[in-house]
This record gives structure tokens, C-alpha cells and sequence, in this order.
């Protein structure tokens, strides 16, 4: 496994200060490189902390519990993820120390 996670449960993340942002429903596109159209991407909830770095919660709706969740599923979400964080990186944001996170519903 690569050093940076990009997978991570809802439990594990834990804001120490009172000074965030939340930005909620939020669409961006981006032209990647390496793929021939434009892509959008959505996110349901960006924290932005006290430092500028972003914290993107998903949801995922899902019918098994995640102890059950398949290692194709899982996969499927890290690429899911992978993407989101380089869209914003293609909208000029910084994506350096952003953390990305799955919200089983």
C-alpha cells in the first residue's frame, strides 16, 4: 500500500479546533490530463479546517456492512476518490494534505 491513504472511514477523522468551514453540495469540473473529455465531479461535504486543508465526506449508500464490503467495492471507491481530489487539484486547489472519506449511509 502506497504512504498516502486516500481511504478513510467516517470514525477516524477528528478536527481539533472550532475554526472550520463546511461547504455542502458542491460540483466541479476539470479537464485531466489523460482523459480525452471533461470531467464533473461532486462532493457532499468539504471541511476546510483551521490550516486550509480540505476534508471531503461522501456518502455512499450501502446494504451490507462495511466489514462485508468487498475488496472490488473498496477499490472502486479509492479510484472514486483519487479522481475527486484531482479534480480539485485542477481547480487550483491545494491537495497536498487533503483527506478524503467515505460516509456508509
Amino acid at each position: 500500500m502506497k504512504s498516502k491513504v486516500l481511504f478513510q472511514l467516517f470514525d477516524t477523522f477528528k478536527l481539533s479546533s472550532d475554526k472550520v468551514s463546511l461547504v455542502r453540495n458542491v460540483t466541479l469540473k476539470a479537464k485531466i490530463p489523460g482523459m480525452e473529455k471533461e470531467l464533473a465531479a461532486h462532493y457532499d461535504n468539504i471541511v476546510i479546517d483551521d490550516n486550509g486543508n480540505l476534508h471531503i465526506f461522501n456518502y455512499k449508500y450501502t446494504a451490507s456492512p462495511l466489514h462485508e464490503w468487498g475488496s472490488n467495492k473498496i477499490e472502486t471507491y479509492k479510484h472514486e476518490m483519487a479522481v475527486l481530489k484531482q479534480v480539485l487539484a485542477a481547480n487550483g486547489y491545494d491537495t497536498n494534505k487533503c483527506t478524503l472519506h467515505i460516509i456508509p449511509i
